[in-house]
């Protein structure tokens, strides 16, 4: 019998809110599924992550 099921994804983080965004690196590897909050706090931690390996990657570029 035909019947609808709600989709109920809850925050890879908090555990308990709706999750309405997803994360992606910058390599477009999916990072989770977040509650707004949530995403907004693992989106700023991802930014620095990767600037930081971006660096990194200069530094040892400007050694070789």
């Amino acid at each position: 019998m035909a019947h609808l099921r709600n989709l109920d994804r809850k925050c890879d983080a908090c555990r308990f809110a709706r999750a309405v965004v997803e994360l992606y690196s910058n390599q477009n590897a999916h990072l989770g599924n977040f509650c707004r909050s949530c995403g907004a706090r693992r989106f700023q931690e991802q930014q620095v992550s990767e600037r930081e390996e971006w660096q990194r990657d200069q530094e040892a570029e400007q050694e070789a």
